[in-house]
């Protein structure tokens, strides 16, 4: 009988499943990840926050740089296919974290031009 050999050392019969996967959710059973949702929300928000907070000049780098980011969590989203939907609540629930953080924060605390910045010190 064929056999082959698992990362534990122990030996199945091909076309058995190996007892590590008999507890595997299936696909109505799966849960979300909350902690990769947490995650990619907070990386999403601090992103748009970072555009926002950007002086004019230096704006089109920052988008740059945002723009790197988001392909790289892309890519990993395309390299687990099952967090699509984690993935897509995450980057809605951070734009709406940082809509509210322009909304309450942003829109009355506008970025300055570095020329317009002074800074006091003791002997001003």
């Amino acid at each position: 009988m064929l056999q082959w050999r698992n990362l534990s050392g122990g030996s199945t019969a091909v076309g058995k499943p190996h007892r590590a996967f008999e507890n595997l959710p299936t696909g109505s059973e799966r849960t979300m990840d909350i902690s990769y949702i947490a995650l990619i929300t907070v990386t999403v928000s601090l992103l748009f926050i970072l555009i926002q907070r950007t002086i004019p000049k230096r704006r089109r780098l920052s988008i740059a740089f945002v723009v790197l980011c988001l392909l790289i969590i892309r890519h990993n989203t395309v390299l687990k296919p099952d967090l699509h939907e984690e993935t897509l609540l995450a980057f809605i629930l951070g734009i709406l974290a940082s809509g509210m953080f322009w909304l309450l924060i942003g829109r009355y605390n506008p970025v300055d031009d570095q020329e317009e910045i002074q800074v006091m010190g003791m002997d001003d």
